[in-house]
């Protein structure tokens, strides 16, 4: 047994393509110990941790790009046509980065704590007409999210809760808070 402080240590980390979305890691070590060298290699398979991190930054870069308006494009817009190069760059984005066909943006109205829809998509219009509130009791998972902040993922709406039906054949749900400067907006 080789103490931390007493060995010299050394390891590489590679990556290995094994296909287009298998990904192997190898992590390779050397101690010398006493004029004793050992080797371990450990081998791992990477890939849910790859595609994450490739959502992340497919996400990241959406975020960005959501922000990045030219200003020269935006000077000659309207402010509703603004919204609506915001509107479908939102969809565009929970769609094809989320795989999300179905979603509803709620924000907390200013003079109280109803939460209004803003932007929806894939909904059907009674799903938007059910009045919820910043609260975490009968207000179903958005209310109880934008009341505590915390994330929600709902993996079985058939066995949760708080789930309020809205659209019919869901299965599960992802809930997650808007802020503004630590300020739950929705």
């Amino acid at each position: 047994v080789l103490r931390h402080d007493a060995a010299e240590r050394s390891s590489r980390r590679c990556q290995l393509a094994a296909g287009e979305d298998h990904h192997l890691e190898v992590v390779v070590g050397r101690s010398t110990h006493d004029r004793e060298q050992v080797a371990v290699a450990v081998i791992f398979d990477a890939s849910e941790h790859r595609r994450l991190q490739r959502k992340i930054d497919a996400i990241d870069k959406a975020g960005a790009e959501l922000v990045r308006i030219e200003s020269q494009a935006v000077d000659a817009m309207t402010p509703a046509e603004r919204l609506k190069v915001v509107e479908e760059r939102v969809i565009r984005a929970t769609r094809d980065l989320m795989s999300f066909d179905h979603f509803c943006i709620r924000l907390v109205d200013p003079n109280g704590s109803k939460l209004a829809p803003v932007l929806s998509d894939g909904l059907p219009p009674e799903a938007l007409d059910v009045e919820l509130v910043a609260d975490d009791e009968a207000n179903g998972i958005s209310g109880y999210v934008a009341r505590t902040g915390r994330s929600y993922i709902c993996h079985d709406v058939g066995r949760a809760s708080r789930y309020i039906p809205g659209l019919d054949g869901a299965q599960s749900s992802l809930t997650v808070p808007l802020t503004l400067d630590d300020t739950i907006v929705g």
